[in-house]
């Protein structure tokens, strides 16, 4: 085969576009059947899905977590259990608080009321470069408008106190336990300085009693200086505790960013509307295409 036969075929298997514009053409009456049936059950179906869609609203929120940094809270060195606002609709009494928003006089069950706020409260975490910058509050109710609004204010009341109960919760643990392990120090103290102060009678004349003690008596005055770091420690975190006690920061955790908002499904339903149009000319015009093809395959039999 020369070069001449060969760049024939190549020419006759490639697609003429004139070719299959005169396909389209000639079945330009399938094609403009199927496609407009389409755009029409398209358009009936992304009306029927916005009419059943619920606009939500929103709020953009972050929560305070300069009260852990703050100076009194180090010196309290307080160790808190980590919080997770994603556990709270799995707390009974905090499903009953956040339903009676929507209903006050339900007879449904906790379980119920959870599936239903499962579905309707959604928190988003906005991360940049892998730290949290602000949280968006989502709430969805298919009902009035002011309902979404009173849910919104009541979960973040909620959500409020519980990080404010957590933090004066263990204030009060630390406060509690801290008042007495320093007590008990001292009281130890208090017996260790009694025996050395009984143990460096007539040591007065020889010099340095501590030393003198220390060689002597090396785990008495060990134990001493030890009881007195602790109590040094405890001392500390007193001090950081009663600090924090006249922070009125922890009255308020949770601090909104924005006002409350109306989150709409209009561009999502467009993109619905765009992608049923566009594949509805897409199967009318492969249709086309398959008709001509039996038409031919049938003329090329007879």
């Amino acid at each position: 085969m020369n070069l001449a036969e060969i760049r024939k075929d190549i020419h006759e298997d490639e697609f003429d576009l004139f070719e299959l514009l005169d396909i389209i053409l000639r079945r330009k009456k399938i094609i403009l059947c199927v496609s407009v049936i389409g755009i029409l059950l398209t358009g009936f179906l992304t009306y029927t899905f916005g009419k059943n869609q619920h606009n939500m609203e929103g709020i953009n929120f972050s929560l305070r977590s300069e009260i852990y940094k703050d100076f009194y809270f180090k010196k309290a060195n307080i160790d808190l259990d980590k919080f997770t606002y994603g556990d709270m609709l799995y707390r009974d009494e905090i499903v009953n608080k956040l339903y009676n928003e929507i209903d006050e006089n339900s007879t449904k069950s906790v379980e119920e009321k959870r599936e239903i706020l499962l579905k309707t409260i959604r928190v988003i975490p906005v991360v940049d470069k892998e730290k949290l910058e602000y949280l968006t509050l989502e709430v969805g109710y298919r009902g009035e408008i002011s309902k979404e609004k009173k849910i919104i204010n009541r979960y973040l009341d909620i959500l409020n106190e519980e990080l404010k109960d957590q933090v004066l919760e263990g204030i009060s643990k630390k406060d509690y336990n801290t008042e007495i392990t320093k007590k008990i120090v001292d009281e130890r103290l208090e017996l260790i300085q009694k025996k050395i102060n009984y143990l460096s009678r007539g040591e007065e004349k020889n010099g340095n009693v501590i030393e003198i003690l220390s060689f002597k008596y090396p785990k008495l005055i060990e134990d001493k200086r030890q009881l007195e770091d602790l109590y040094k420690k405890y001392s500390t975190e007193l001090v950081g505790i009663k600090g924090l006690k006249k922070n009125k920061e922890i009255n308020n955790l949770v601090y909104k960013i924005s006002d409350i908002y109306t989150i709409k499904h209009s561009s999502k339903i467009k993109v619905i509307f765009l992608g049923g149009v566009i594949f509805s000319i897409f199967i009318g015009i492969t249709l086309g295409f398959i008709e001509e093809f039996l038409v031919n395959y049938r003329n090329r039999k007879k």
